[in-house]
């Protein structure tokens, strides 16, 4: 007897190197914004980036605790490492209202 079994795949387990060039991507988006002089224009630029990688993370289905470990805090220790701390924290508080959908006018 043959049994047919289709592959399955599971949404919330998001493949490391997928997660690591969404941190990668973030980072790169970030450093761009902070070297552009953190205009107006450069932030909304640098938003509609940074919502793309929304989607993107979206579509992998990770919930909150995920996003925070994989996503957010990766992106952080990066701004922090890069910048130091106080420019470190002003260029991801940027990144964070971006992720997050809001506004800075």
């Amino acid at each position: 007897m043959s049994v047919a079994t289709t592959p399955t795949r599971e949404v919330a387990s998001t493949p490391t190197r997928e997660v690591e060039e969404l941190v990668a991507r973030c980072e790169s988006i970030m450093v761009l914004y902070r070297n552009s002089g953190r205009t107006p224009k450069e932030y909304a630029e640098m938003a509609r980036e940074i919502r793309e990688v929304a989607r993107t993370v979206s579509a992998y289905g990770l919930n909150a605790e995920q996003v925070d470990g994989d996503i957010v805090k990766p992106v952080r220790a990066g701004m922090l490492n890069r910048f130091g701390s106080r420019t470190g924290a002003v260029v991801f508080s940027a990144f964070h209202d971006a992720l997050m959908g809001r506004r800075r006018d």
